[in-house]
Order: structure tokens, then C-alpha cells, then sequence
């Protein structure tokens, strides 16, 4: 996670999240602790944005 250190309004902060492969990140979005947070974040943010890179 990070804080964004640019002085305009856009995103305030980021998550950054490495998988072993695609059955990791499968697990980890049904994962019922990621349901929760995920939920929360949901509950307190009005606009996200998301991508999804492989390297």
C-alpha cells in the first residue's frame, strides 16, 4: 500500500498486489477476509480505479 505524494486531487492511496499465478488471485478474491475489507472500502471511498498487469 502507498500514499500518494502528488499535491492534486486524484487517488490518495494504492494497493499493489503480487500473485504467483491466476489460481492465486482467484483465491485471494473470494478469500472471506478480502470480502471484508473489500466490502468496507466500498462503504468509505466515492471513485476506484483498478488494473490488472501480468509480468
Amino acid at each position: 500500500m502507498g500514499i500518494n505524494s502528488l499535491p492534486v486531487n486524484e487517488f490518495d492511496i494504492v494497493l499493489v498486489s503480487d500473485f504467483e499465478d491466476e489460481a492465486a488471485l482467484q483465491r485471494y478474491i473470494v478469500n472471506p477476509e478480502h470480502e471484508k475489507v473489500a466490502s468496507y472500502i466500498r462503504s468509505v471511498v466515492s471513485g476506484r480505479a483498478s488494473v490488472d498487469a501480468e509480468y
